[in-house]
């Protein structure tokens, strides 16, 4: 049954690769676009040579890094946000330029006052708190004043509150954005290796198969990265929806 229902986006893929096989062929220019054979080649290649692992788990650990410290700054503006007036009107605007600045922008400003080995995690921070801000804020918001009310009339403690009604309101809002963030985390994460150019770091193989013009390399450490950020969504996805089932038989 499961695989009924995965069919249609498995056919899509093979679609996808096929178009990209025939691209390829047209174009008949490695150096161009390399076909799937040759990428898929290269990146068993590299899945044979010590510094892809290495380049892999920097950054990974980075871009973790960037995107656990996004979450809590997240979580700790939404909740400034929705304690207090004041608090609200200096986040919002806050929120919505980090929101809004370009992620090229951030990581050349970052590289004024920072290191080429930090910059790619608090550019990743950077991107995920407004996604994780605002949506942890609708959630809390969501909480229904009915219950707000009731909870107030039984003199409900306020830690009971914030365990009872608005962490189970703000968890789906929460996960959304997490699953979200996590994509957006590896997008920024190597974008920022690709332009500092640390030492190690997927971005940084990015960097030097474009200045040796290593085409196939760039596609091969390019579907690498897609898969990594794939797996940690699906990571995440499984994690939250687990959590929900327990919720639910709780």
């Amino acid at each position: 049954m499961k695989f009924k229902k995965k069919l249609p986006y498995i056919l899509a893929v093979v679609f996808w690769l096929a178009v990209w096989q025939a691209a390829a062929m047209i174009v008949d220019k490695e150096l161009l676009l390399p076909s799937v054979v040759t990428t898929v080649a290269e990146l068993f290649r590299l899945l044979q040579t010590s510094g892809f692992y290495i380049s892999l788990l920097t950054s990974i650990l980075r871009i973790g890094a960037g995107f656990l410290l996004g979450v809590l700054t997240g979580v700790m503006l939404a909740s400034v946000s929705y304690l207090s007036k004041v608090g609200r009107a200096l986040t919002v605007p806050l929120i919505s330029v980090m929101k809004a600045t370009p992620v090229a922008s951030v990581i050349i400003i970052l590289l004024v006052w920072l290191s080429r080995q930090t910059v790619p995690a608090v550019a990743t921070m950077l991107i995920v708190v407004p996604i994780v801000a605002q949506n942890v804020y609708t959630g809390f918001t969501s909480v229904d004043k009915q219950l707000l009310e009731m909870a107030d009339a039984f003199h409900m403690s306020r830690k009971n509150k914030i365990f009872k009604l608005y962490i189970p309101s703000a968890l789906p809002y929460f996960s959304t954005s997490a699953t979200v963030g996590i994509g957006m985390a590896w997008k920024a994460g190597v974008a920022a290796e690709v332009i500092c150019n640390p030492a190690f770091g997927l971005g940084a193989d990015l960097y030097e198969s474009k200045i040796y013009l290593e085409t196939s390399k760039t596609f091969a450490v390019t579907l690498a990265v897609i898969a990594v950020s794939a797996a940690f969504e699906v990571i995440f996805k499984a994690i939250f929806k687990k959590r929900r089932r327990g919720d639910v038989k709780a």
